[in-house]
């Protein structure tokens, strides 16, 4: 059973990373950009098809750790584009400098006008046909302001999923309340609390309605206070108590802390559809914020590397997750989505955000900077992010 939440953690992982890279396919299409591969994994192939129309490659790579959509041009080192004359072209105007040369001076000037009528006719329908080959432009051909779009719409597309991954989530059971399990008392053996009941069912704390905008620790953690008002449900019964919070020993990890002396649980209930409506935004928004907030005490030093998790041990973590209660993956998808979406627009080296600040210079300045120092950057940026990601895996080993 184990492998089989290792494959459903997988295939969420998996479907996160299609729908980023979908992201960027079809804004590129749109705008018309000539993509040259769309891959999900890297490292060897296991499966590609190529579309004959377009040339574009569509591939499942061994290792399902990330995904790309190759955009042809995108790691070019030219800091300009160059105009290439093709094979058609230089035999066309050699063709035409034969034909010049064989007039001799008996020629009429109706010939000539003939002839270069007919020349005319041939370059126009070559031109045209050019322009259709032409009409795909490579990646940094593109002007900035199209990069731009084309490298934000991967995030744009995880966040936009998450929303809908929320609103499936709060349909089924955006009602979260916190529910009293066994009680955890002091070192003396004293219950603070002996006013709530196990299997009581928190619905309400200091008259705030408890759901997934406000839940039960946030409520809390707002709040100064050392007494609360809990609502509860106790066998049918809704009544309020008075509890407070208190020093109590925790035995299996052998430390006191601040709490209430429970241990608690979560009993999720459906919203309806309107109210999961009214709220799958401003939820994406709120998950938004936690994780920009988890990246700025990353940054300030206030939480360690053991805290950050690489690609295995966030499958691990899903299928841990998704083995315990089911509930638990509709959870995670917002999260993950916006996780994804938030991480990718971060200004750094190999990411899309990256890229971006680098499209945003070339618009300002007018002109690129050198695409050869871009390009070893990024390159910088891809090797130190998967030796962070190697490190974290370490660091949760032991």
């Amino acid at each position: 059973m184990t492998i089989l939440y290792i494959i459903i953690a997988l295939l969420i992982l998996l479907l996160m990373i299609l729908i980023h890279e979908f992201g960027h396919y079809i804004v590129g299409k749109i705008l018309k950009f000539k993509i040259n591969e769309f891959s999900i994994g890297f490292g060897p192939k296991i499966f590609s098809k190529t579309n004959k129309k377009t040339g574009e490659i569509f591939s499942l790579r061994l290792l399902p750790l990330g995904g790309f959509c190759a955009f042809d041009g995108e790691d070019s080192v030219d800091d300009e584009s160059k105009p290439v004359q093709n094979d058609d072209s230089a035999k066309k105007n050699h063709s035409i400098n034969e034909k010049v040369d064989v007039f001799d001076e008996e020629t009429s000037r109706a010939d000539i006008i003939d002839e270069n009528r007919s020349l005319a006719a041939v370059e126009k329908d070559d031109n045209q046909q050019e322009s259709k080959a032409t009409e795909l432009k490579k990646f940094n051909d593109q002007p900035p302001w199209k990069r731009i779009l084309v490298l934000l719409a991967g995030a744009t597309f995880n966040f936009l999923s998450g929303i809908i991954f929320a609103f499936i989530f709060l349909c089924v059971g955006g009602n979260m309340f916190t529910v009293v399990g066994d009680k955890v008392l002091t070192k003396d053996g004293e219950d603070i609390n002996p006013q709530l009941m196990k299997n009581d069912v928190i619905i309400r704390v200091n008259g705030v309605d408890l759901n997934v905008m406000n839940t039960f620790s946030d409520v809390i953690s707002a709040s100064d206070g050392t007494e609360f008002t809990f609502t509860v449900i106790r066998d049918g019964e809704t009544l309020d108590v008075i509890v407070k919070k208190g020093t109590v020993y925790d035995k299996k990890n052998k430390k006191e802390y601040l709490g209430f002396g429970i241990m608690s649980g979560t009993l999720a209930k459906p919203m309806n559809v309107w109210e999961a409506l009214a709220l799958c935004v401003p939820y994406t928004l709120k998950l938004s914020w936690v994780i920009l907030g988890t990246f700025g005490k990353l940054l300030t030093g206030k939480l360690g590397l053991n805290t950050v998790t690489g690609p295995i041990t966030t499958i691990g973590f899903m299928a841990q997750a998704a083995k315990q209660n089911w509930l638990n993956i509709l959870l995670l998808l917002p999260m993950i989505s916006a996780n994804l979406a938030i991480f990718n627009v971060l200004p750094i080296p190999a990411l899309d955000g990256s890229k971006v600040v680098f499209a945003i210079i070339e618009w300002v300045r007018g002109k690129p900077l050198n695409r050869k120092v871009e390009a070893y950057i990024h390159a910088a940026g891809f090797i130190v992010l998967l030796g962070f990601c190697v490190l974290v895996e370490i660091l949760h080993l032991f």
